[in-house]
């Protein structure tokens, strides 16, 4: 029981993960066309439609996270655009074996694309807190004032 547990988990955050590029992708457009339209506005007001877009894209990544995990398998079937008859939208006859292949590759994989995210997660977060501790000896240590 408790490696279904965990298998899904991999698998539901594996997914997380992969449709967060594209949904990041969106919102990032979304506010490059913000900074754009509002060149001239006043900074609060672009402060307050990239925090939401912000808020969106965590939301979205959330909604992500619970639409795959009540999907069972943790795999993409969670997904899928249907219409009102539960027919599917777009047939990709054409597309169907790569994305099937596509799928049971990210499946398989979905411990090594945890980790790796993990990985760079970690490195990232000791990147910045050393950074952080940088900037604070800065403040603190060898101060001089400047000469006459």
């Amino acid at each position: 029981m408790h490696l279904i547990f965990l298998d899904n988990l991999l698998r539901t955050l594996s997914w997380t993960f992969i449709h967060s590029l594209w949904q990041g992708l969106i919102i990032t457009i979304a506010a490059g066309l913000v900074m754009l339209v509002t060149k001239r506005s006043a900074a609060s007001l672009r402060y307050a439609i990239l925090c939401a877009l912000f808020f969106l894209f965590l939301g979205g990544v959330v909604l992500t996270f619970l639409v795959e995990w009540n999907a069972g398998s943790g795999s993409s079937s969670g997904l899928k655009f249907v219409n009102a008859t539960g027919d599917a939208i777009f047939h990709y006859s054409i597309f169907q074996q790569p994305i099937e292949k596509l799928g049971l590759f990210l499946d398989s994989n979905s411990a090594w694309i945890v980790s790796g995210w993990l990985i760079i997660l970690s490195i990232k977060l000791s990147r910045m807190i050393l950074d952080i501790m940088y900037v604070s000896r800065l403040r603190i240590h060898k101060i001089v004032e400047p000469g006459d």
